[in-house]
């Protein structure tokens, strides 16, 4: 995770991983139902609510693109999303 100078932003709210609020704590039952708009990815903290916003564009490209960069099954996804961007 980069490291930031905050002091008055609780360490959560600045991670981009997720954090258990105790030791061995099991993610909830719903990260693990896939979702078709993301495929491949886990949504451990999405919303329930079936009427909530999607994600930004911006972040799942940014995600793709990070995981295309560690493994080649997530190449396409980006690639489609980066087409996708670039028509906006």
């Amino acid at each position: 995770m980069p490291k930031r100078d905050q002091r008055e932003v609780a360490h959560t709210a600045l991670t981009n991983h997720r954090i258990g609020a105790r030791d061995g704590e099991r993610f909830p039952d719903e990260a693990f139902q896939m979702r078709p708009e993301l495929p491949g990815l886990i949504y451990l903290n999405g919303p329930t609510n079936p009427e909530a916003k999607p994600l930004a564009n911006e972040v799942l490209l940014q995600t793709y693109a990070e995981l295309a960069g560690q493994r080649p099954e997530y190449l396409q996804r980006y690639l489609l999303l980066r087409k996708q961007q670039q028509r906006r």
